[in-house]
């Protein structure tokens, strides 16, 4: 008999800051069934082994203490790279502009401060573990407001250097990271809004994204001198 695939605890791996920061975290989530929590040690070796020997399904790095955060950040580009089936959630001092953007850039698909609930915790878990991008209105502000300044890729291309979106579509999600609403981008582009959830319908399906909120993860870690290929299928 197939076992339901609801019923398998999510396995998360924490590896916070400091040990006693990992242990409260650990212990939080196994308040919740739906959790099968593993600690982990916040050192990049350390972590890369853990990861192969235990493979977590979602990864919570947590802030350093010291400001630069040069550590979880290494060790959440690792992940991205190494383990793409594996999301990561970063969990940060406060809700500092800068860091919110450096985290979604450098693979995170989740953010969550320390003084956030548990039940923001639980949810944010489960949220990243189903594909889908987490964070508040005010730290996706930050990203939207980094995006307003630059420029999204002209050119998001496949393995064969073939250009997944058009022009139009580039518009459009140029628009969308600007924050702007269906009506507003079609007034922009002098559009019908049918038109515009047409468009946002395509370009959903051709980069892999379900939301705006992912489309805004896309274009932040597809900017103009990052020079990356998005891969289908």
């Amino acid at each position: 008999m197939t076992q339901d695939p609801s019923s398998v605890p999510i396995r998360v791996l924490v590896a916070d800051c400091s040990r006693l920061g990992t242990q409260l975290l650990v212990e939080a989530l196994q308040r919740d069934a739906r959790f099968e929590p593993l600690a982990a040690v916040p050192v990049v070796e350390k972590f890369s082994e853990q990861v192969e020997s235990l493979r977590p399904d979602v990864a919570i790095i947590g802030a350093d203490s010291s400001g630069t955060n040069a550590l979880p950040l290494s060790i959440i580009r690792l992940a991205k790279s190494s383990f793409p089936k594996m999301f990561c959630i970063m969990l940060l001092e406060s809700a500092n502009g800068d860091l919110v953007v450096e985290a979604f850039r450098a693979g995170v698909r989740g953010v969550l401060c320390r003084d956030d609930s548990l039940q923001i915790l639980s949810d944010c878990v489960s949220s990243v573990h189903r594909g889908q991008v987490w964070a508040r209105n005010d730290q996706l502000l930050y990203v939207l407001e980094m995006l307003a300044k630059h420029s999204v890729p002209m050119a998001v291309v496949d393995e064969a250097g073939t250009a997944l979106l058009s022009k139009r579509e580039l518009d459009v999600v140029q628009s969308v990271a600007e924050g702007m609403t269906n009506r507003e981008i079609a007034s922009r582009l002098q559009l019908s809004e049918h038109t515009i959830k047409n468009y946002l319908f395509r370009v959903f399906e051709k980069l892999g994204v379900s939301n705006r909120a992912e489309l805004v993860s896309f274009a932040l870690n597809h900017r103009p001198h990052q020079q990356e290929r998005f891969t289908t299928g």
